[in-house]
């Protein structure tokens, strides 16, 4: 017996096995409007060329209140965050999640200014400064290294220093 002769035996069961389960289904939920509605536009749908649904998706984007604990129901909807992350609606009003925020708390005192980092050199006077030098990543955000500078006009002639905190820093980062 070839498969093509296996499969068109049992594909008549199989049909004959759905059309009952959804038969008996229909029966025990005729009472239940969607179910009704659904088969009338099934129906008007493989007898007609064209139909329309006169009822709309809803757009609301209101909460829905139960009765029971006052629970709130707000839409699935999800919002993509500036990180990539995205959140949902939550109650009790059903408006956005706050985005977590992108731009944490610099780990430095001082920011370095434009006219620190046009100098051409430097004093030699050991000041220590701990700089957090920002690097180039593949999966963002990544952190700023904590390096060590002899002084603050040392640090801030490196174009990757975002700033700087006085004294040596205590984890070292590549310097």
């Amino acid at each position: 017996m070839t498969k093509s002769h296996k499969l068109l035996v049992l594909v008549p069961p199989l049909l004959i096995g759905l059309t009952i389960l959804l038969t008996m289904f229909i029966l025990q939920h005729r009472e239940n409007q969607k179910v009704a509605d659904f088969f009338d536009v099934l129906e008007m749908a493989t007898t007609t060329d064209s139909f329309t649904v006169t009822d709309p998706v809803p757009t609301s984007t209101s909460p829905v209140t139960s009765d029971s604990d006052n629970q709130v129901m707000c839409t699935m909807e999800a919002k993509m965050c500036p990180d990539g992350s995205f959140v949902g609606r939550q109650g009790p009003d059903c408006a956005f999640a706050a985005c977590p925020s992108s731009q944490e708390e610099p780990e430095y005192a001082t920011a370095c200014e434009l006219s620190q980092r046009e100098v051409e050199a430097c004093i030699e006077i050991y000041a220590p400064v701990c700089g957090q030098k920002q690097v180039q990543c593949i999966t963002a955000p990544c952190p700023a290294i904590p390096t060590t500078y002899s002084n603050s006009c040392f640090a801030c002639m490196d174009a990757q220093v975002l700033g700087y905190t006085e004294g040596a820093c205590s984890t070292e980062g590549n310097q």
